[in-house]
């Protein structure tokens, strides 16, 4: 990840000293950000997060290598409970799950079983 700080300073056209003084802060404060030497605490990532009118994630470089996922693609609630649910079982479980799922979808139990034998070989092998 890379920290976005200086882009986003940038891209509103401050200078160092400018954000310096906005935030209260020594210069050399900002130029060790920028230099990624050391990072804001999350008061100060809040404040950065106002001034520039973004979130924590845009600002720490998230997105650089987790895409944002935009908001017609999220999960509707019962999908995104489900999904919790899934996460928190039991490989034993999850098998069971999709195997289910799998079922109620179309999919033979033949079919099934044989994709989730090949998705264990292949969660052994990593």
């Amino acid at each position: 990840m890379k920290f976005q700080l200086k882009d986003l300073r940038e891209r509103c056209g401050m200078t160092q000293k400018e954000l310096a003084k906005v935030m209260h802060k020594a210069i050399g404060t900002i130029q060790s950000w920028e230099g990624e030497t050391s990072y804001p605490n999350a008061e100060a990532l809040c404040e950065l997060c106002e001034i520039f009118d973004t979130d924590p994630n845009t600002i720490l470089g998230w997105y650089d290598e987790h895409p944002h996922e935009p908001a017609e693609e999220r999960l509707p609630p019962e999908e995104a409970d489900l999904m919790r649910n899934y996460r928190a079982c039991s490989n034993q479980w999850k098998h069971t799950i999709s195997m289910t799922a799998r079922a109620a979808a179309g999919e033979t139990r033949e079919e099934a079983e044989r994709t989730a034998s090949n998705e264990n070989a292949i969660s052994k092998a990593v």
